[in-house]
């Protein structure tokens, strides 16, 4: 009979980071932003600047928020369209589509977001 040996039982993985509820503030540092995108969804963003330099990528949970920075050329995918509220100087803007809906290069322009033609097409 082999001799027994003293083998630990495992130990389970901890549980992940609980969320404390708060909503999260991205682009604080964006002080000057015109366009404010908030989650009013789960919502994954990726936001590039004109160079196609990452800026963001990340899902936007309820209530978080991106403050744009307030420069030329930036634009944004979404993988639920629908679950975002975006505003300009503090003012909703019509919506990119409906819950679930793909965008591909959203225009993050002030003008063209209140005119409701910044989904390039």
């Amino acid at each position: 009979m082999p001799p027994a040996t003293d083998l630990a039982p495992p130990v389970p993985p901890a549980p992940p980071a609980q969320s404390t509820g708060e909503p999260r503030r991205y682009g604080a540092e964006n002080t000057d932003a015109r366009v404010v995108i908030q989650a009013t969804d789960d919502s994954w963003v990726q936001i590039r600047n004109k160079e196609g330099k990452l800026l963001l990528t990340r899902v936007l949970r309820v209530g978080d928020s991106y403050w744009v920075p307030n420069l030329a050329g930036v634009v944004m995918r979404t993988g639920n369209a629908g679950g975002l509220d975006i505003r300009v100087d503090g003012e909703s803007v019509p919506g990119l589509g409906p819950k679930g809906a793909i965008r591909h290069e959203v225009v993050l322009d002030a003008e063209r977001l209140k005119a409701g033609t910044a989904i390039s097409r």
